[in-house]
């Protein structure tokens, strides 16, 4: 969950414009409807400059898990990173 800090520093930048990075939301399960909702109202209301990224990653044993909801995803630029695997060509 965001801290009292970090919720008014993500008020005051949807309010002024700024640019919120909030690392490892895969671990705030019970706040991402919240996220949702907060993100919802910024596509609306939000200074033209506010900027929000995220970081998430799968669940071990649950890769295929919804984390984020689909009307973050949908609204959102996604970056996948995958871990490369060498193989000998020989």
């Amino acid at each position: 969950m965001l801290s009292n800090f970090n919720l008014r520093r993500y008020n005051k930048y949807t309010k002024n414009g700024g640019w919120v990075f909030l690392d490892n939301v895969h671990l705030m399960q019970g706040w991402i409807p919240s996220l949702e909702r907060k993100l919802e109202i910024a596509a609306e209301s939000a200074h033209k400059d506010f900027r929000c990224f995220f970081s998430a990653e799968p669940i071990n044993g649950a890769p295929f898990a919804k984390i984020v909801p689909e009307s973050i995803l949908q609204t959102c630029i996604k970056v996948g990173r995958c871990r490369l695997t060498l193989s000998n060509p020989h």
